[in-house]
């Protein structure tokens, strides 16, 4: 790692980060991050198998595979479409392997409605 540039390192001495390395940690950090929040918060897998699982998958995606996952994020969380309604759907859904359409048309009146109100706010 000293070779690559990515640590200080003496004998005997506190071993630290370079200013590349500091970098390289915080961009695998932030990819475990964004991982670890769509696997529990939008695929609804619990909280330690998607801390498993984003490990496994922050070394094997690329940066601009995880930032169009973030957008996606992103989108859901501001979209009027989506949100938790939406992602509520998504669990009942696997848990019957069914779309219940009364629901389904039940949240697509609800986001117009949402959408009709921050239209006449703007």
């Amino acid at each position: 790692l000293e070779k690559k540039g990515l640590i200080n390192y003496k004998p005997y001495s506190f071993i630290t980060l370079t200013q590349k390395g500091a970098k390289i940690a915080n961009e695998i950090a932030r990819r475990h991050a964004v991982l670890k929040d769509f696997l529990f918060r939008v695929l609804q897998i619990d909280a330690e198998k998607s801390d498993a699982v984003a490990c496994r998958m922050e070394h094997a995606m690329d940066k601009s595979s995880i930032d169009m996952l973030v957008r996606f994020i992103e989108f859901i969380d501001t979209c009027p479409r989506a949100g938790a309604d939406w992602v509520q759907a998504f669990v009942d859904y696997c848990s019957t392997d069914k779309l219940n359409w009364e629901k389904c048309k039940n949240c697509f009146q609800k986001s117009k409605m949402r959408h009709k109100k921050s239209k006449d706010r703007g």
